[in-house]
């Protein structure tokens, strides 16, 4: 049995059995089928609770960087759901690098 690989199927199946868009798009297409401005912010805030709850489950680490992006302002986005910039790259990056520190 493969802990990660069951840990993947989990959260797809938990999603896909709410109707949670899960299909990879490009950027563009993502934006312009966004639910709602009200819809899509809980859509996320539900998807980021239920995985991190899973992933616990199987015993692995969790450094969740979604309270991060909630804490960036509009300066840190790319496009209302992304973060390509220089402020949020530089932020993000000390986040994860501070939670592998330790285990280096």
């Amino acid at each position: 049995m493969n802990p990660f690989h069951d840990m993947q199927t989990e959260i797809y199946e938990y999603f896909h059995s709410r109707n949670f868009r899960l299909t990879p798009v490009d950027g563009q297409t993502h934006i312009e089928t966004w639910v709602s401005p009200a819809e899509g912010p809980r859509e996320i805030e539900e998807y980021n609770r239920c995985a991190v709850e899973i992933v616990k489950k199987y015993g692995f680490t969790v450094n969740d960087l979604y309270p991060t992006s909630c804490a960036l302002g509009e300066e840190a986005h790319s496009d209302p759901v992304h973060f390509y910039t220089p402020k949020a790259t530089e932020v993000f990056t000390k986040q994860v690098l501070s939670h592998l520190a330790p285990a280096l």
